[in-house]
């Protein structure tokens, strides 16, 4: 029997192309004759997998299959169009690279604002750790960024403490732009920027 008791629980990365696709006209390139319970105008995704020797139409090479459009969307991150997967720039990506760990960021950052923790102190400190550590890396991708538009300016440097102020939404690719604000990004940031010359820094 197949309950949510006895599932496991699985998380991967994996890529693919996809259409956008209703319920219903997936159902009909199929050939299969649309469930009356199920929604025809359901918006979604018809997905096709990496080849992996078991297709399962004729017109793919892959497995095809069908996603409805919110778990797709909040899966996966457009790489290009016509069955490119390395059509985006580098500096796309970059961009990409450092919404996705601001997030992490925040999100890390609101778990240790919790007043109480499930985890030990030895845990909670390391975890600690780790959130500088990701700030530092996030800085470094801010920093290549600015770098590359305007190697003449001023370096923000490889530490935290100006990423709000590097983050512009309007530079992210249109079907990527974070859903978070500018404010939020400012939450990402140490609150004292390191000093290069002080001991912290070394």
């Amino acid at each position: 029997m197949y309950t949510k008791e006895n599932a496991i629980t699985y998380e991967g990365t994996k890529r693919l192309q996809a259409w956008p696709a209703t319920r219903g006209e997936y159902n009909e390139y199929r050939g299969w004759t649309m469930p009356t319970d199920e929604d025809a105008l359901e918006a979604g995704y018809m997905v096709e997998y990496e080849q992996d020797g078991h297709p399962n139409h004729p017109n793919h090479d892959g497995y095809v299959s069908w996603s409805p459009a919110t778990v797709f969307e909040r899966t996966y991150k457009s790489l290009g169009s016509y069955g490119s997967l390395d059509v985006l720039s580098w500096q796309d990506r970059v961009r990409q690279e450092r919404d996705e760990l601001a997030l992490r960021v925040i999100k890390l950052d609101e778990f240790l604002a919790q007043p109480t923790h499930t985890v030990s102190p030895y845990a909670l400190s390391l975890l600690g750790v780790q959130v500088e550590y990701m700030r530092g890396y996030l800085a470094i991708l801010v920093e290549r960024l600015r770098y590359d538009e305007d190697p003449e300016g001023t370096p923000t440097g490889i530490v935290p403490g100006r990423l709000s102020q590097a983050f512009d939404p309007a530079t992210a690719p249109d079907e990527d732009t974070p859903e978070w604000t500018k404010e939020d990004f400012e939450r990402a940031e140490l609150k004292e920027p390191i000093d290069p010359d002080s001991d912290k820094a070394e």
